[in-house]
């Protein structure tokens, strides 16, 4: 994984406007308001963060912003940060805290990378590692999907589905083109589309077949760290490190979006489509990109 300075701050910067963006409603932020007429306000250590390199933003629906960091699970209400971390969370078993998640019943769910999974609930936290079915202790992502089951990609133990409190791993000896999850996206159907690391595309129906879209079948990198369907035309956006985005129509390869286009990198890092249907694209070292109604890039 690339861990340059510059490239950490940019997700960061990434992370935080795509919140903003996802966050504000179609009165306050119309399709037609460029990106740098909305405020922006940077937070940091200076301000009670533990530590400046933040991986995930999410917002529950308390009301509360939360933040997975390198230095562990922060809350902030606005004024202040509160940090749970291994010292004061004995359940918490590692502090780099990848990916978060809020469940249909209000449960905070957070991936680290290296000490497994964990869940906040009224008040009361709780782990889950390998005595939990988990393969890997590094959970990279997180998706409850449309039935309230929740998946969890990890680097190493594939994907992972949880049953009754325990976890079922879904490996390359079922059909995952690699281990190395990074991304999850529902498809229309109830299926999943899977982010590889080295693998591509996976897309699992709801009977359990495995399909793979890779560079075999003109995927531009097997190296994939973002999926997005576009609500419109069902088109597939796969963000690939080192060369920009494939749009996948049926299946198949049906165009590319990269620097050439007006992407601000090649590395893309994540992809999302808001409510209005719009592209939002965060890169590894060129920021957070937006797609106008006309097919170029704002930055």
């Amino acid at each position: 994984m690339p861990t340059a300075s510059g490239g950490i701050l940019a997700r960061v910067l990434a992370l935080c406007l795509l919140w903003a963006a996802c966050r504000v409603s179609a009165a306050e932020f119309p399709p037609d308001r460029p990106l740098d007429r909305l405020v922006h306000r940077a937070f940091g250590q200076k301000d009670g963060l533990p530590n400046n390199s933040v991986n995930a933003v999410l917002q529950t629906r308390d009301g509360f912003l939360w933040l997975g960091t390198h230095e562990g699970l922060v809350r902030f209400d606005g004024v202040s940060f509160t940090t749970f971390d291994r010292r004061n969370t004995p359940e918490i078993r590692h502090n780099w805290v990848q990916c978060l998640l809020e469940r249909r019943d209000g449960t905070l769910v957070f991936g680290t990378s290296g000490g497994g999974l964990g869940t906040l609930k009224d008040g009361v936290f709780r782990h889950f590692g390998k005595e939990d079915g988990l393969g890997s202790l590094q959970v990279w992502f997180l998706v409850e999907d449309r039935e309230g089951v929740l998946w969890a990609g990890t680097l190493g133990g594939g994907l992972h589905r949880e049953e009754h409190g325990r976890f079922r791993a879904i490996t390359t000896k079922d059909g995952l083109p690699g281990d190395r999850v990074t991304w999850i996206s529902e498809d229309p159907e109830g299926g999943l589309y899977v982010g590889i690391l080295g693998g591509g595309v996976a897309h699992r129906a709801r009977d359990g077949s495995i399909t793979v879209i890779g560079t075999a079948q003109g995927l531009s990198s097997d190296a994939v760290f973002g999926i997005g369907l576009e609500p419109a035309t069902s088109d597939l956006y796969v963000g690939t490190f080192g060369h920009g985005i494939d749009i996948l129509r049926g299946g198949r390869v049906a165009g590319h979006l990269t620097t050439a286009n007006g992407l601000p990198s090649n590395d893309v890092q994540s992809v999302y489509f808001d409510h209005k249907g719009r592209l939002l694209v965060g890169t590894m070292g060129g920021g957070f990109a937006r797609r106008r109604v006309d097919g170029t890039f704002e930055v």
